[in-house]
């Protein structure tokens, strides 16, 4: 358009005067600004549950001078940041139990945008160190991952089960026919 047809409207865009918008004269802050609250719809619901090793021989150190408990907390962190920063974040539920001669619900199903940087996920921290016995831990998963299935019926909806330890499972048969169980 030429400059003399154009003229400056109140607004701040420029109006030529056969009634035509400059598109190269828009406000792009505003335009940004009203795109940024744009939610991208949920296009599948995963579960990840962490399932964390919590028994005494978590406090030893591992390879890189930390504790394997440490290990643990840093890896999942790592984990959880990546999801956070994946374009389908809103399209994670996370949870996280701790297990030793019991086990512990940390933190029941939560989108994994609403799980603070500053959540421990040291097992040691949660549940007092004692034997590797998985099969509660496992029979709860179970239970929680049916939940979620039902809450979600007839949507995109996958369960991942994370099963961190370092040691034997003292109740290994047990666990296994309740893994197999999950599997179906």
């Amino acid at each position: 358009m030429s400059k003399e047809l154009q003229k400056q409207g109140k607004g701040g865009l420029k109006n030529s005067r056969i009634g035509k918008l400059d598109l190269l004269n828009i406000n792009t802050s505003a335009l940004s600004a009203c795109l940024n609250d744009i939610a991208i719809p949920r296009l599948f619901y995963q579960l990840v549950i962490f399932v964390i090793d919590g028994s005494n021989s978590m406090n030893e150190n591992s390879k890189n001078g930390v504790s394997k408990a440490q290990e643990i907390d840093n890896g999942i962190k790592l984990i959880l940041e990546r999801l956070k920063k994946s374009k389908n974040h809103n399209s994670f539920d996370i949870c996280f139990l701790s297990f030793s001669e019991d086990f512990i619900d940390i933190f029941s199903v939560k989108n994994v945008k609403d799980i603070s940087s500053n959540q421990s996920f040291n097992p040691l921290n949660y549940i007092k160190p004692k034997g590797t016995k998985l099969f509660g831990a496992l029979m709860h998963t179970k239970e929680i991952i049916n939940n979620y299935s039902l809450k979600n019926k007839g949507k995109n909806c996958q369960a991942l089960i994370q099963i961190l330890s370092d040691g034997a499972i003292s109740d290994y048969d047990q666990s296994i026919k309740i893994i197999n169980e999950i599997k179906k």
